[in-house]
């Protein structure tokens, strides 16, 4: 993990079309103003399909120093980091650029992955 936080930005892969078949049928479109948090993370989060714009996951190091974490851009998916590593990751979700993403409730979208084990 250690490589991971403080090594080069990590690019997440494009969704898989049968992920964004979810989002598409389920999402709710939302906009997103430049520096806004996303509410992510479990058990009360959302999970987000981003179309247009730049976000970022970002932390604080015990130095108080920024470091960020990921660039997400358009047609990636962002908002179960908590999820992927299995802990409570303290990793804020913030945009950069105006953007617009299709949002899922954290249940709905667990609830949804589960129904298929290839995603």
């Amino acid at each position: 993990m250690r490589q991971i936080l403080f090594g080069e930005q990590w690019f997440h892969p494009e969704a898989p079309a049968e992920v964004v078949e979810i989002f598409n049928r389920l999402g709710e479109k939302r906009t997103f103003k430049k520096g806004e948090e996303l509410k992510h993370g479990a058990p009360d989060g959302e999970i987000t399909l981003l179309l247009t714009g730049l976000c970022l996951y970002r932390f604080w190091d015990t130095q108080d120093k920024e470091h960020v974490l990921s660039l997400i851009l358009p047609n990636l998916t962002m908002g179960d980091i908590d999820g992927l590593t299995g802990t409570m990751a303290n990793v804020s979700a913030y945009t950069i650029k105006n953007s617009t993403g299709l949002v899922l409730p954290y249940d709905v979208w667990h609830s949804e992955i589960r129904k298929d084990i290839n995603i």
